[in-house]
């Protein structure tokens, strides 16, 4: 008894959750988090590795950068009509993977999340899929990749600030008008200083951060939201809830 309560508890919490969902153009994106040492609390999440809006902008990240682009009007209707054909895109809800890989040391989710608002659907899996549904829906996302992109250029982005220089050397922080020190967070929307942060970020523990340096003192930069395009708080509480629905 105490379990169906458990299962119809989780159910009302996400359709609420689904109701709830960030407003912010979204067609489909996917990406991935890794959870802290014990598995508790919501996956860390990195910045989606393909976005696509309803509106045809894409972007997406690979090794060598952030990158945007367009989805062109004629390529955007036929994505559009094949999604709404995916039965895996039909409720939010975790996804069963037999001999997946690892996702982060501590483990972690993998996700899609389709549409927004209101009409948002988000899945997820506790391990990588090898094949099946999942990956076809993966290949199909990034099938829309286009051939001509640029740097990826957002008004605003937030950061949390840690003393440190883990993984790579620091590159020098040159805007004496957003000065590092004494701050825990900072809101960054100086043109300049939003290219240097995002085309010299890379990959942490579960999180994207770039090393910097202030009067010889060194910084993690490392990457809490962009408006519009990274924005985990929700999404992270969602999957929180599809992972311990699988407890």
């Amino acid at each position: 008894m105490r379990r169906i309560v458990t299962i119809v508890a989780f159910t009302v919490l996400l359709t609420a959750r689904a109701r709830a969902g960030t407003q912010d153009g979204n067609l489909i994106e996917y990406g991935m988090g890794g959870f802290a040492d014990g598995g508790y609390g919501p996956p860390m999440l990195y910045p989606p590795e393909v976005k696509i809006y309803a509106d045809g902008r894409i972007v997406f990240g690979d090794k060598d950068g952030i990158w945007q682009g367009i989805v062109t009007p004629r390529r955007l209707e036929k994505l559009k009509r094949d999604l709404a054909n995916y039965s895996l895109l039909r409720s939010t809800r975790l996804i069963p993977v037999r001999n997946g890989g690892l996702i982060s040391l501590h483990g972690g989710m993998a996700y899609i999340r389709y549409r927004d608002g209101d009409d948002e659907i988000v899945i997820a899996t506790l391990s990588h899929p090898r094949g099946g549904d999942y990956v076809r829906l993966l290949h199909r996302i990034r099938a829309e990749i286009p051939n001509q992109y640029s740097s990826f250029r957002p008004k605003s982005l937030r950061v949390g600030l840690y003393r440190g220089r883990a993984w790579r050397d620091p590159v020098a922080w040159p805007f004496t008008s957003i000065r590092l020190a004494g701050s825990d967070t900072i809101n960054v929307t100086d043109p300049a200083a939003i290219a240097l942060i995002l085309d010299h970020s890379f990959g942490g523990f579960s999180w994207m951060q770039t090393n910097v340096q202030e009067d010889g003192v060194d910084y993690e930069l490392i990457l809490q939201s962009v408006p519009g395009w990274f924005e985990p708080q929700e999404l992270g509480t969602t999957l929180e809830m599809l992972h311990m629905s699988a407890d």
